[in-house]
């Protein structure tokens, strides 16, 4: 935009403006553009800015980190601690991420800091009878609890460990996580009912 003041009598200044149409259109075109280089000559422009784009993602997970794992703090002092406490907040990060990815996949558009959220008020009591079972009983729940439960029981009999060979010959088969996953999603729903 230009601007011109000019005298119009002895004690008055007028004052006109005009867009300037050419540098209006080049701005325009330099507007929303990326200046992203790669030494990836494989990449094409469109996979170069998913790339970029997601960066954001991993600097949110690793501010989830430093602000909502309860992993800190810990006062370690030897080279050995510092590693094992990075490690542990690692792995803490990772179940955070994969819980979020796994529910989102079953159709769950919630955090896992929502999750958290909203089962933080549930118990599971145990109780151990005399005959040697076990009664497993789930403090009562609403019914988006009921539904949360029932939807991440799913997302947890999915992922299974790799089961670790102990001996020669031993059959490397795969190990359910928590095998109580799908009682308490009946259990969930049961107390709804």
């Amino acid at each position: 935009m230009h601007a011109e003041a000019y005298p119009t009598t002895a004690d008055s200044v007028g004052v006109r403006w005009w867009v300037d149409r050419e540098t209006l259109r080049s701005a325009m075109q330099r507007d929303g553009r990326y200046l992203l280089v790669t030494n990836d000559f494989t990449l094409w422009p469109q996979r170069m800015l998913e790339l970029y784009r997601a960066k954001d993602g991993l600097e949110k997970r690793f501010q989830v980190s430093k602000q909502n794992l309860l992993v800190r703090p810990f006062y370690v002092h030897s080279d050995e601690r510092i590693e094992g406490l990075l490690l542990i907040n690692m792995l803490a990060l990772l179940v955070y991420s994969l819980l979020e990815r796994q529910a989102r996949r079953k159709g769950l558009a919630i955090t896992t800091r929502r999750l958290i959220e909203q089962l933080d008020n549930l118990s599971i009591i145990e109780t151990y009878c005399w005959d040697g079972s076990v009664l497993y009983r789930l403090t009562p729940v609403n019914r988006a609890q009921a539904e949360l439960i029932t939807i991440l029981s799913e997302v947890v009999n999915e992922v299974s460990i790799p089961h670790v060979p102990l001996a020669r010959g031993d059959d490397v088969g795969r190990v359910r996580l928590w095998p109580l996953a799908p009682p308490l999603a009946r259990l969930a729903v049961a107390e709804m009912d």
